[in-house]
């Protein structure tokens, strides 16, 4: 199935209210997927349409400068329903390679990016589903300005 989501974020500093450079930032979030409604096709030629959802999250990201790296915790659910919610943890060495833990749904999963430049981000998790199994999910992203920029130090 190919969807459509979309979403908003609004993020501060902590360090700046509280006066204290150690702190990092928090962030507050909300997304609709699925908004035209995906259709999924089955190998049994069963179709099924999946439902727009709209979520709400929270992350804290916290600078750890002694191992040029960042730490988030996140949280996030899935509004109007009663599923539980996800936590999460990030760290991420020098803005390019992140490794994930976290909780889906009350199930273990785990994750990996890597971010080249700025330009290209390609991420990769696997969450165990009771009722699937392994899932596996792969995405893929591209910033196109800054991959039309022209690198400075090549002139």
């Amino acid at each position: 199935a190919i969807g459509v989501d979309g979403g908003a974020m609004i993020r501060f500093s902590v360090a700046d209210f509280l006066l204290n450079p150690a702190l990092g930032n928090v962030s507050f979030g909300a997304s609709i997927t699925d908004i035209a409604g995906s259709a999924l096709s089955w190998s049994t030629k069963r179709t099924e349409i999946i439902p727009m959802q709209i979520n709400g999250g929270f992350a804290y990201e916290q600078p750890i400068p002694v191992i040029r790296s960042t730490a988030t915790v996140s949280s996030d659910v899935v509004l109007y329903e009663r599923a539980l919610p996800r936590f999460g943890l990030e760290v991420t060495y020098e803005k390019k390679v992140s490794l994930r833990l976290g909780l889906d749904q009350g199930q273990f999963a785990m994750g990996a990016g890597f971010n080249w430049e700025h330009r290209v981000d390609v991420n990769y998790s696997l969450s165990i589903n009771d009722a699937l199994g392994p899932e596996h999910r792969l995405s893929f992203s591209a910033d196109l300005d800054n991959l039309m920029k022209k690198d400075s130090n090549s002139e």
